[in-house]
């Protein structure tokens, strides 16, 4: 008889399907183009291939970005066995091979045998259960069972086989009920059984937590059957279904004790293995994240900002990141980019503050040949450059209002103009911004448009600075003074406890950039293999000449508009500096040019 080969796959926002491998080539990913198509932005367009030969299945890595894994184990290239559990990103497959091409678990419309049902709330009481030494023993074999298999597919065939083993089953699946296309998939499975489900027996399973005992056939070689339902939620229902020799019950209530508290078992085992699941994959994005994006930190507001990233990252809109200059605004751009579905194309990145004026547009819309004095041959600018992947405007805040008008026309129509040309050119691209301003207070001073203000944040991810952060200053030290040495080829040097207590109690106004630069002239000036305090003496003084607010004794008739602290604040650092502008930029966590802006400003109002 043929051998029928089928993958059970499971996506995040789908219900459990079927595909049966019918060719000798099946491509695996999310273009259009691949046999298998899953919608899961961890997947590459072409991840994987399966080549059939000789009725084997083998399973191939096409350069993909992210791998795939069986069993629980990285491969590139490997041969497939029954009941293999293929993982890419947060997609299973799972593996199987049947007789002949029909379902293993039918849902009839006929009507049931005799039956009788019980709530699995309605547990056996605890003097039956611990009075009864089969049941006791059987249960603590299921119990080393879970203890010693962490593979979930290896853990279910073991329990399965307990079953068979010690109690009155002949033989068990679990199956996986899609309620869209109303079938049951057998998941787990000892043999090659075949089984008819009555329909009226679904419903009142899943809609009242019930288990029923359907008597068996002995003309038609029916067995008695026992369904239990073990979970289900939005996306799955699973049952166990048990076909059992009656000759081996001692009594009805031995049948409820037994298999009520087997069904609570399983049932709690398989959720428990799904969610580690779903944490094993988030603590593997996160430290994807960390190792590919250089973005370190396990504190409360940064692992708010891990969760919005895999939230929002893998989805088409646009962000806004804001947090004060220093904090890694364009790491978090780079690592959405790394996970979002155009992860494949350009990151194109332009800051808006360092470019002259009279540059600005040509740098985002391009120009054509002879625009200009000097346009000598046409200049794609950062849209077209970016064309399919992702655009981000770093210092979005620092923008002419005038480019402003001509952006946000370019975000709404798509299309773009270049300098000195006369048609629009579509461009498909995706919007990262960034800012240390504030932009809401812009808004109202007239300094940025309100409409290209909301047109830029859907979404916004605000990073704490440093100050806020202080329980990962020492985990961040400990990246950079490991990347900076080998970077300069040098040992790697300890932090003394006196410099770590330094390092927390300075304010860092530049946030992560100061850090990483004091740590760097700490390693270019030590000698041994620890890092004391006199390395950061000068950061200690920083903080006593430059008081915080919360050293401020103020009243409500001290309280000044923020513009005039704000001024009040600079001109204080500029004297502490001796009036190093590039010194006191640096301080104060900001762009040279921000801060001449800010000076040129302070003297059109006097």
């Amino acid at each position: 008889m043929q051998k029928i080969h089928q993958l059970i796959i499971r996506e995040p926002s789908r219900e459990p399907w079927v595909y049966t491998v019918e060719k000798d080539y099946v491509k695996i990913g999310r273009s259009s183009q691949c046999s298998v198509k899953i919608k899961d932005p961890r997947i590459s367009r072409e991840h994987c291939l399966i080549q059939m030969k000789n009725n084997v299945l083998r399973i191939q890595d096409l350069d993909s970005r992210n791998g795939f894994s069986v069993n629980g184990i990285p491969e590139k290239d490997t041969q497939l066995k029954p009941n293999d559990r293929i993982s890419i990103g947060l997609t299973s497959l799972n593996y199987i091979i049947k007789d002949e091409l029909q379902d293993d678990i039918e849902i009839t419309s006929e009507e049931p045998n005799e039956t009788f049902s019980f709530t699995l709330d309605l547990l056996a009481n605890d003097d039956e259960v611990t009075s009864n030494g089969k049941l006791i023993n059987f249960f603590n074999n299921l119990l080393n069972i879970v203890d010693d298999k962490e593979d979930l597919n290896e853990l279910a065939e073991a329990i399965l086989n307990e079953l068979i083993e010690n109690s009155p089953v002949t033989d068990c699946a679990i199956a996986i009920y899609n309620k869209t296309e109303k079938k049951l998939i057998d998941e787990y499975k000892r043999s090659d059984l075949k089984l008819k489900i009555p329909k009226k027996m679904l419903t009142k399973i899943f809609d009242n937590n019930e288990a029923f005992h359907l008597q068996g056939d002995d003309t038609k070689n029916d067995k008695s059957k026992l369904l239990l339902p073990l979970f289900q939620n939005n996306e799955l229902s699973c049952i166990l279904i048990l076909l059992i020799d009656e000759s081996k019950l001692e009594n009805d209530l031995e049948l409820q004790s037994l298999f009520t508290l087997t069904g609570k078992l399983i049932s709690v085992v398989l959720k428990n293995h799904m969610k580690l699941d779903q944490i094993s994959e988030q603590i593997a994005e996160k430290n994807r994240i960390d190792n590919e994006f250089n973005i370190v930190g396990n504190s409360t507001p940064m692992k708010k900002v891990y969760d919005l990233i895999r939230k929002v990252g893998p989805v088409d809109i646009t962000i806004l990141i804001t947090g004060d200059s220093g904090t890694g605004k364009e790491l978090v751009a780079k690592a959405i980019h790394g996970i979002s579905l155009r992860k494949d194309k350009p990151f194109v990145s332009i800051n808006c503050g360092a470019i002259p004026i009279n540059l600005i547009e040509s740098e985002l819309f391009g120009h054509e040949k002879g625009a200009f004095t000097g346009a000598i041959k046409t200049h794609l600018g950062c849209f077209e450059r970016a064309d399919g992947g992702i655009l981000f405007f770093d210092e979005i805040g620092e923008l002419d209002p005038n480019v402003q008008v001509k952006l946000l026309r370019s975000l709404e129509t798509r299309t773009i103009r270049r300098v000195g040309g006369d048609k629009d050119i579509p461009v498909d691209i995706r919007v990262l911004a960034a800012t240390h301003r504030d932009l809401e207070q812009m808004v109202k001073e007239n300094l940025f448009r309100e409409d290209l203000f909301f047109r830029l944040q859907v979404i916004e991810i605000n990073l704490p600075p440093l100050s806020k952060r202080t329980d990962d200053i020492e985990l961040i030290a400990d990246y950079y003074l490991n990347k900076l040495s080998n970077d300069m080829g040098r040992n790697i040097p300890q932090l003394s406890p006196s410099a770590i207590d330094i390092l927390k109690q300075y304010n860092w106004p530049g946030n992560i950039r100061e850090l990483k630069n004091a740590l760097e002239r700490s390693i270019v000036l030590n000698t041994s293999d620890n890092i004391g305090p006199e390395f950061f003496e000068h950061l200690r003084s920083k903080t006593q000449q430059i008081p915080m607010m919360e050293n401020m004794a103020i009243s409500e008739d001290d309280v000044n508009p923020l513009k005039d602290i704000e001024k009040a604040y600079i001109f204080k650092v500029l004297d502490i500096v001796s009036g190093n502008k590039q010194k006191a930029a640096k301080l104060l966590g900001i762009e040279r040019k921000t801060l001449y802006n800010k000076l040129s400003q302070y003297e059109k109002n006097g």
